[in-house]
């Protein structure tokens, strides 16, 4: 199972939108594929990934 975030910026002044996954958000990526699983048990035991894609 892949969870995918997908982030956009229009201009890069202020980085690129990969740039804006910081460390608290990944913490609530974290926490979101963690519910997702607590609640659909027949994924509980499947391989997970994260995957961020910048546009």
């Amino acid at each position: 199972m892949v969870f995918v975030e997908v982030r956009s910026r229009r201009e890069l002044v202020y980085g690129s939108a990969l740039d804006t996954v910081t460390v608290s958000k990944q913490g609530k990526l974290k926490r979101a594929a963690e519910s997702f699983l607590q609640t659909r048990p027949r994924y509980r035991h499947f391989y997970c990934s994260f995957d961020v894609v910048g546009i």
